[in-house]
């Protein structure tokens, strides 16, 4: 398994959003990807700009702190499964929500908060922890295990990645 570590830097909402709505375009198939990040960093505005790239409109996109899940429809056969983990007490109350019916198929599962629930997720996900550098810059660090956005056979997404040193550890 390849996986790829990408860092970027964003200097505003908006180019969080591109970067987000870009990395949606590349999406051919299903997965899970875990938000982490204080709050405020732009978990939810991520999620928007991943909706609009894969063509639904991001205004459709609300946090789900208080419902926890929220479906959207990409496609006839793929849905878009939304979920805010922080106010869930753990793994149960995830797989409770019927999580296992997501994943493992054609649709996207999006959890802010990813922290709170790893146990009961797949290893082969995308992390992607959103740093808040300065009132409106963040560091947005993207940990790809499962070839989700960067599969082997294309390059990287170029919006503006941080270089890393050769011997610099992930």
């Amino acid at each position: 398994m390849t996986i790829s570590v990408v860092d970027y830097v964003s200097s505003s909402p908006e180019e969080t959003r591109e970067l987000a709505r870009g990395l949606g375009r590349r999406l051919r198939k299903g997965g899970v990807i875990g938000l982490s990040g204080p709050l405020g960093a732009g978990k939810t505005l991520f999620v928007k700009g991943l909706a609009d790239g894969l063509g639904i409109s991001g205004a459709e996109v609300r946090s789900p702190t208080y419902v926890l899940m929220m479906e959207h429809i990409i496609d006839p056969v793929r849905k878009l499964f939304h979920l805010d983990a922080y106010r869930m007490e753990g793994d149960a109350e995830l797989v409770d929500l019927g999580i296992d019916d997501a994943i493992g198929h054609d649709h996207l599962v999006v959890i802010e908060w990813v922290e709170r629930v790893l146990g009961a997720l797949p290893h082969d996900m995308v992390h992607i922890a959103i740093e808040i550098e300065g009132i409106e810059s963040r560091k947005i660090v993207i940990r790809d295990e499962g070839e989700l956005f960067f599969p082997t056979s294309i390059e990287p997404f170029p919006p503006r990645p941080v270089e890393r040193p050769n011997d610099a550890p992930e």
